[in-house]
C-alpha cells in the first residue's frame, strides 16, 4: 500500500451530479444509522453518533448501472494506483445528506470490522461530493492517519478513497446541506 488515501485527480462533470442526485430520489430517504452487528441487522438510530439522512442505492438495477460502473472504475483506479487490494465488487452505494439546521455529523468510525459479516469484507471507502463546497459550512471530511487528522473539504465532483479499516469522520454542519455519495467495494480475505 503505497499511501491511507486517495483524492482522484479529475472531478465528474455537474451532469453526472446532477443525474445522480435525480436517481438517488428513487429510494426512500431514512434516517442514518449506526451498525448494523451480528445482533442486529438493521442498525440502530443514535443522533449522540450519527445524525444524517440516507438513500440506499440499490446497485444492480437498471437505472443505476451507469453509478455502479462508475463507482466502480472509480475504485479501481484508485486501488490500482495505491492499495493493491483484492477487489470483488461493490459493496454498497448510499447517498447521504448532512443538514445545517440540524447539525449533521458523523463521529469517528470504521467501516469495516474484524469478524465475520459483510462489513469484514468491505476493503476500500469512498466519497464522492455532490454539494459544491460553498453551499454548506462545517461539513469536513476528517481522515486519521497515525497521530494526526487530515482534513478534508472537497469540491463538486471531487473523489477520495481510502482502506475501510480508517478511521473518519465528519464534523458538524453548521449551516447549508452537504450531500455525497458514498460506496464501499469488497473482496476477500487473503
Amino acid at each position: 500500500m503505497k499511501s491511507l488515501f486517495a483524492v482522484l485527480p479529475e472531478t465528474l462533470p455537474d451532469v453526472v451530479i446532477n443525474d445522480i442526485c435525480e436517481m438517488a430520489k428513487l429510494f426512500p430517504e431514512e434516517e442514518g444509522k449506526i451498525g448494523p452487528n451480528d445482533t442486529n441487522t438493521e442498525g440502530t438510530k443514535d443522533n449522540t453518533i450519527r445524525n444524517c439522512k440516507v438513500r440506499w442505492i440499490q446497485p444492480d438495477t437498471d437505472e443505476t448501472k451507469k453509478l455502479t460502473n462508475l463507482c466502480t472504475t472509480l475504485f479501481q483506479d484508485a486501488n490500482r494506483m495505491l492499495f493493491g487490494v483484492d477487489l470483488t465488487k461493490i459493496f454498497n452505494i448510499q447517498y447521504t445528506e448532512y443538514h445545517g439546521n440540524t447539525k449533521g455529523f458523523y463521529h469517528t468510525h470504521m467501516d469495516s470490522y474484524l469478524g465475520s459479516g459483510e462489513l469484514s469484507d468491505r476493503k476500500l471507502s469512498m466519497t464522492i461530493q455532490l454539494s459544491d463546497s460553498n453551499e454548506y459550512e462545517g461539513g469536513d471530511l476528517v481522515i486519521k492517519s497515525s497521530d494526526k487528522e487530515n482534513h478534508y473539504k472537497l469540491g463538486r465532483g471531487d473523489a477520495l478513497v481510502f482502506p475501510s479499516w480508517i478511521l473518519h469522520k465528519v464534523t458538524p454542519i453548521t449551516k447549508g446541506k452537504r450531500r455525497v455519495v458514498v460506496g464501499w467495494a469488497q473482496g476477500s480475505i487473503i
